[in-house]
């Protein structure tokens, strides 16, 4: 009842979440999701409003996964526990103790019905934003739909002594490919030592042809002014629109001009280093526009971090481990350039 009800207040109150409540509502969720799948049951209802409503039964378009009392029985008797990654990207308040939120998951296996929507409810009590119900929304089977999930493919390349494997030095494009069907897209072109994204060719974007679950990439990239990029990992889905976009759902680390692009200079969660749209970089430390700025990327299992230029700028733990998936360098209707990638993969 409490969820039509909401449902039906949202078409009149709907309004954007500020950021603090967004960034309550999603460590709410973390710390309910990462306490499940550890069986951790003091953390999980830290952060659900009722033991009877969230994360009920598992059917197709209904609730997400299982209820507090099945997960404490799958624990004591060390049964699997259905454990999707999950990453929300939309909010809307609807009254100022209730909000629903919007984004995807993906679970284990390759079927597109791996893959789908994800909406939560959240309720605020006491002043902590609490989960309240999880439903998905599996992907559908079909021949004109954009999305898949991505394939594990078979890793063939060969790390050097100290462990690192080339992407881009230079010389080769052979380690990328484009999402979809037609190859590598003409916009990305080797320029002297760079991998130069040429704007005015379409929004297509790359990944690695080799997939990676935990890894360290190192990249250096350069944008020009007011210009955006990201890289792409925790892959959920690829798409590739017919007459559109091809890219990713998906983690980013953000690139940008911090100064000159529009949602970075309004947003702290889209500037430089950001685990974009989810959390702001700690510190300010990218150089001005038109120098070479240094990243990292590091996922060892649950933990996730973003490096600029030296400084650790995002220090993140996820509900649960990374899935097979490709990286993503993204075409964001800028020119862009790249140079140095490689990754190294983390046992």
């Amino acid at each position: 009842m409490l969820r039509i009800l909401l449902s039906l207040l949202f078409v009149v109150h709907a309004a954007e979440t500020p950021e603090a409540d967004r960034a309550q509502m999603r460590e709410a969720l973390r710390r309910y999701l990462l306490g499940t799948y550890t069986c951790n049951m003091e953390m999980a209802l830290e952060s659900v409003a009722s033991e009877q409503h969230t994360m009920n039964p598992q059917a197709r378009g209904r609730r997400l996964g299982n209820s507090i009392a099945s997960i404490k029985s799958a624990c004591a008797e060390k049964k699997p526990i259905f454990a999707p990654m999950i990453m929300l990207n939309g909010f809307q308040s609807m009254t100022p103790d209730s909000a629903l939120a919007s984004g995807y998951f993906r679970g284990p296996g390759t079927a597109i019905q791996s893959f789908g929507n994800v909406s939560v409810t959240f309720v605020r009590r006491d002043s902590k934003w609490l989960v309240f119900d999880v439903f998905r929304s599996p992907s559908l089977t079909s021949p004109t739909n954009p999305f898949r999930v991505p394939q594990r493919e078979e890793n063939l390349s060969q790390a050097g002594a100290d462990g690192w494997i080339p992407l881009f030095n230079g010389t080769s494009l052979d380690a990328f490919t484009g999402i979809g069907d037609g190859g590598l897209p003409a916009s990305w072109q080797i320029d002297g030592d760079t991998l130069h994204l040429v704007f005015g060719m379409g929004q297509l974007s790359i990944r690695t042809k080799e997939t990676f679950r935990s890894f360290e990439l190192a990249f250096e990239w350069k944008a020009p002014p007011k210009g955006n990029s990201g890289v792409k990992y925790r892959i959920f889905a690829l798409f590739s629109l017919t007459s559109g976009p091809t890219d990713a759902i998906a983690f980013e680390y953000q690139l940008a001009d911090d100064r000159g692009d529009r949602g970075a200079i309004a947003n702290p969660d889209e500037r430089s280093g950001a685990l974009y749209n989810q959390i702001a970089p700690s510190a300010k430390v990218v150089k001005p526009v038109g120098e070479f700025n240094e990243s990292r990327i590091v996922v060892r299992g649950r933990r996730i971090e973003h490096w600029l230029n030296g400084t650790k700028v995002v220090d993140y733990e996820a509900e649960t481990e990374s899935l097979d998936g490709p990286i993503v360098f993204q075409n964001h209707l800028t020119e862009f350039w790249f140079r140095n990638v490689r990754i190294k993969r983390i046992d």
